[in-house]
This record gives C-alpha cells, structure tokens and sequence, in this order.
C-alpha cells in the first residue's frame, strides 16, 4: 500500500570518487536512479529527485540546492524546505541499490515518535544518515548549520535527536569507487535483481 509520505532521492553529487555520474549506473540494464525510482514508487506519495545541479530524463520532480556547493546537507534541506504537507520526509541515497522491499517499506510506513527528529538505517555501528525518516522541523536548524559553514553529515545527526532502523549488513553498502560498482554489478547480474 501506498504511503502519503514523500521520498527524496539523493542523485545530486558529483561521483568524483567513481569518476562519472553514480546515479548513471547500470545494473541489469537499468540505471541506479531509475532502479531507486521503479523499486520506490509503489510505497511512497512520490519521488523527487535531490538532483543538485545534475539533470535526468526521468519524468519525476527535481528540486535543486537552495544553498549550493553545501554537499548532500544541502539536498537534505531542499527535501525539508520542499515538503509543505507532511511533517516527515524519507530519503535516499542513489547509491545503495541492496535495500530490501521490507526495508524500504519500513521508510514508506515508520512514523516518528515524539521524541526524535530523525530515523536513519544503521547496522551496529555502520549508520547510512542519508538513508532515512526526517522531520520537517529540522529546517531551520539545518540552514543555520550550514549557514555557519558546517557540512558534516554525521556531525549534524549527531546534534539532533535521532533514533535507528537495524537492517543488515550488505543493505548499507554503497557504491562509491569503480571496484565497488563492479563487486555489486556482478553480485546482482548473478541475482538477476
């Protein structure tokens, strides 16, 4: 069943590591962004693409950076600044194609409790913060965050007040280097995902 919440795909970086764009990449035939895409839009409201100042022929929403060169805070806040009515937003990263259906179920369903500000995937001690469940009341606080010049991710969860979803292991693997991309290429190519 289709939630009323919105996800925000992660799509906007600059792959410097990887040396071309990450979301571009292809497993099975189909691009890491249109993969986000197709496995997402039967749980979620809709898909909008954090696309920074890339573009894609998808015919789904892109909202840019407000403050730009700022990172993937950057497209966090975009997310929050662009979500008028709902109190959460759940995003994604383009770059961890292994999430499974009940996990990303579980980001289209799980509600925040009073007491947190953010729901983000984690394995002991490995957290993905840019997988996850955001409230909206975290705009001002994040602009004003990145206003002063901060831009760490982690540094920022670790200031606000923010639980976890326990998945396993290989969900939080992200493709950041050609040898990553090639051990996940050859993992789903004999999966046939």
């Amino acid at each position: 069943m289709k939630s009323s919440r919105r996800l925000y795909i992660f799509c906007g970086g600059g792959s410097r590591r990887m040396g071309r764009d990450k979301a571009l990449l292809e497993l099975n035939g189909e691009t890491l962004l249109s993969r986000q895409v197709r496995r997402t839009a039967p749980l979620f409201a809709e898909i909008v693409l954090l696309a920074g100042g890339n573009s894609y022929d998808l015919p789904n929403r892109t909202v840019q950076d407000t403050i730009p060169n700022a990172g993937p805070l950057a497209g966090l806040l975009a997310a929050l600044d662009d979500q008028k009515s709902a109190d959460t937003v759940a995003v994604l990263p383009v770059d961890i194609p292994n999430l499974t259906d009940s996990t990303l179920q579980l980001l289209s369903e799980t509600n925040l409790t009073p007491d947190l500000d953010a729901l983000t995937l984690q394995n002991d001690e490995t957290v993905q913060p840019l997988a996850g469940i955001y409230t909206t009341a975290l705009a001002q606080p994040l602009r004003h965050y990145l206003e002063d010049g901060q831009r760490m991710v982690m540094k920022f969860l670790g200031s606000i007040r923010s639980g976890s979803i326990e998945v396993t292991e290989d969900q939080l693997i992200n493709i950041n280097y050609p040898d990553d991309y090639g051990k996940i290429r050859d993992r789903v190519d004999s999966n046939q995902t």
